[in-house]
């Protein structure tokens, strides 16, 4: 086997269009690759040949960290083109590869394979992005779809018609008509925003055609924003990554018509399914994802599960320096209140 990076695009678009995952395939595209190459990131796109032939790719986000350390990490990845006992050796091919990168701590990785294959000897680490999360087939009718959805989303969706929630898709939208509800969600949800400008790029650097897009929707009322959506189309797949929704005319029910209506919009697009981008694991481990989770079945849909997060130390000593000072961070800010 051969390992190299990949430096033709149309090659490595291809090979991932192909073999990507329902859920999440947008992160290992070459235009995401270009998102990610901000700050104190760099990305290297690596693939493994056999006989000539591409089986495997992974595109690497490498982390700088302190003493020009740095970790590698492939979102929703490794992809193979090929199942079984040979995805093993593949895998092992790509560690051997990164073990030659001396500043190279870790390499961290989301398996996604419908098998659950996960790599041997890989430690289970903190999700990075959610390993539960729900689909809506959309390629039933209109009438179908509503009538796989809970009766309470039914009426709520025809509710906010009624009461005149108009939703816009797209092109009339931008980052600063919406800022101010994504901060008001963040204070009332506690959780932490990215600064304004992540989501801006984002916005500039994911516009399709053939690659991933990303957008904003929004539902108002008489010109108020009362709820907003950031989303990312890729292939047939139409993903919702953020959520925002004002505390003003909550009675409304806007959320529910937004989403109705990014799903009529898909289904004219040719879209074949809406990824819901996480969901809380049935084991009750995330109660804070309880409403959310409650919110997002209501649509109807198939749930999905993958293996996880998983660190591999490619230096074992400083590894668990690294965990360590970890440790010490997270449990600074639960002091702080952060």
């Amino acid at each position: 086997m051969e390992v190299c990076e990949v430096t033709d695009r149309d090659l490595w678009s291809g090979f991932v269009h192909a073999h990507a995952p329902v859920s999440g395939a947008f992160l290992q595209t070459w235009e995401w690759g270009e998102f990610e190459t901000i700050g104190r990131r760099s990305i290297r796109r690596i693939g493994v040949f056999a006989q000539g032939e591409l089986c495997a790719v992974a595109q690497l986000v490498f982390h700088l960290l302190p003493f020009e350390r740095s970790y590698a990490f492939c979102p929703h990845g490794p992809l193979f083109a090929i199942s079984g006992a040979d995805r093993q050796k593949i895998f092992e091919a790509l560690i051997a590869f990164l073990q030659k990168e001396k500043n190279v701590l870790f390499f961290r990785c989301e398996p996604v394979e419908e098998d659950r294959f996960s790599p041997k000897g890989g430690r289970q680490s903190i999700p990075l992005h959610p390993p539960h999360t729900l689909v809506t087939d959309l390629r039933d009718d209109p009438e179908r779809l509503l009538s796989r959805m809970h009766p309470k989303t039914r009426y709520n969706i025809r509710l906010a018609q009624r009461k005149g929630v108009v939703v816009r898709i797209g092109e009339d939208v931008d980052i600063e008509r919406v800022w101010v509800i994504f901060k008001e969600t963040a204070i009332r949800d506690g959780f932490r925003l990215h600064p304004k400008s992540h989501y801006e790029r984002m916005l500039q650097t994911l516009q399709g055609p053939k690659g991933p897009r990303a957008f904003l929707a929004t539902a108002e009322f008489n010109g108020t924003v009362l709820a907003a959506n950031l989303l990312v189309d890729y292939g047939s797949v139409r993903t919702y990554l953020h959520g925002a929704s004002s505390d003003q005319l909550r009675a409304l029910m806007a959320p529910y018509v937004l989403h109705w209506e990014l799903m009529l919009d898909a289904r004219e697009r040719r879209m074949k399914t809406y990824d819901w981008w996480g969901i809380a694991a049935e084991d009750g481990s995330q109660p804070e994802w309880t409403g959310l989770t409650r919110f997002k079945k209501g649509f109807g849909g198939e749930e999905i599960s993958y293996p996880g997060t998983f660190d591999l130390p490619l230096q074992p000593f400083a590894y668990r320096g690294y965990k360590i000072l970890r440790l010490g961070v997270r449990t600074a800010r639960s002091w702080l209140g952060k």
